[in-house]
C-alpha cells in the first residue's frame, strides 16, 4: 500500500491533499488492485473519498480493470462479490452526487457488462440510479442476445425436425 492507501484508510484529508499537491499517483493500486479512492469509501471517510474523486474523476477506469481482473479462476465466488459490493457500493455513492451522477453513467455506459453481472448485483440494487440512455443501452444488448438465441434455436429445432424419427428418438433420450 502507498502513502496515500494510508491516508485514505485512515481519513487523514491533510495527508491526502499534501500527498496529492506532492505529485502522488491518485490512481495508484495495492496488491489487491485497490486504489486509495476504495479506502477512503470502504473506511466511510465521505470526504476524502470526494477529494480523491474532486482531484482525479477519470480515475473510476482503475474500478472497471479491477472487476475485469479479479481473479475468478479459484472458483472462489466470494472474492468477486466481495470485490463487487465494494466497488458497487462506491458507485451507488457517486450516484447519488449531483456532482458525479453523470460520471456514475459514464461508467456504466463504459462497462455495461456489469448489469448483467450476478456477483455485481447492480440491476437488483441500483436500477433506478442508471440513466435513460444507460437502460435503454442495456435494453438492447438483451434483445440482441435474445435474438441470437431464438435463432440458435430456430436452427436446432430445424436440425431435428430433418433427422429420421428413430435418430431424433435417440437424440433426445442420449440427453436424458
Amino acid at each position: 500500500r502507498s502513502a496515500l492507501h494510508l491516508a485514505a484508510a485512515s481519513g487523514c484529508l491533510i495527508c491526502i491533499n499534501e500527498l496529492i499537491t506532492n505529485g502522488h499517483e491518485i490512481d495508484c493500486r495495492d496488491h489487491k488492485g485497490w486504489p486509495p479512492l476504495l479506502y477512503a469509501h470502504f473506511s466511510k471517510h465521505t470526504d476524502c473519498f470526494l477529494e480523491l474523486m474532486k482531484s482525479k474523476p477519470q480515475q473510476l477506469s482503475v474500478l472497471s480493470d479491477l472487476l475485469k481482473t479479479t481473479d475468478y479462476h479459484d472458483n472462489n465466488m466470494e472474492n468477486k462479490r466481495k470485490t463487487a459490493k465494494v466497488v458497487r457500493d462506491l458507485l451507488v455513492s457517486l450516484a447519488h452526487s449531483e456532482l458525479y451522477y453523470n460520471l456514475f453513467n459514464d461508467f456504466i455506459h463504459k462497462n455495461l457488462e456489469i448489469l448483467d453481472d450476478e456477483a455485481f448485483g447492480f440491476m437488483k440494487h441500483c436500477m433506478a440510479l442508471l440513466s435513460f440512455e444507460n437502460k435503454q443501452a442495456w435494453l438492447k444488448n438483451k434483445l440482441k442476445y435474445l435474438r441470437l438465441s431464438a435463432n440458435e434455436l430456430d436452427e436446432e429445432r430445424l436440425h431435428l425436425e430433418q433427422l429420421p424419427r428413430q435418430q431424433l428418438l435417440e437424440r433426445v433420450l442420449n440427453l436424458l
